[in-house]
């Protein structure tokens, strides 16, 4: 097994818009959560050690989430982890202690959409994924290729 989880989509919605929907706040209470779950008390300081904060919201219990940007190049990366919280101070207890990266292309149809997302150790790789990692990450990004989509 590995320890990275990986999900590929050609999205509809021209890259710039995916990259500003991943990054802002506003637009991320709309799609970033499988409904009909959701996330509020999102802060994303985009600065290689900025916050990214958010807590979400799953059949009325509240996780928050702690973590810290690790990489932003506008409209084709953005990576972010739980493993630390701003200004790169390590966590005590992460959540699912993973990193994940965004990775935005041109497509003919789109977008190249490419997320990966590493985890410490075989096991949380596992749990992640019976998590639904595949199927939830596949939800949002269809719910984030509509919401991108409305906006053009």
């Amino acid at each position: 097994m590995t320890t990275e989880l990986i999900l590929k989509r050609v999205l509809k919605a021209p890259r710039p818009l995916i990259y500003t929907c991943w990054t802002t706040p506003e637009h991320m209470v709309h799609w970033f959560m499988p409904k009909p779950h959701f996330v509020t008390d999102i802060v994303i300081d985009l600065r290689p050690g900025g916050r990214y904060d958010s807590t979400m919201h799953v059949e009325g219990a509240a996780f928050p989430s702690r973590g810290c940007v690790l990489d932003a190049v506008k409209d084709r990366r953005f990576a972010f982890t739980d493993l630390m919280t701003a200004d790169f101070q390590p966590v005590a207890a992460p959540g699912l202690g993973f990193t994940a990266t965004i990775d935005l292309s041109d497509h003919e149809g789109g977008t190249l959409y490419h997320v990966t997302a590493r985890h410490r150790t075989e096991a949380d790789t596992k749990k992640h994924e019976e998590m639904g990692f595949s199927s939830g990450w596949g939800i949002v990004a269809d719910q984030l290729d509509a919401y991108a989509l409305g906006l053009t």
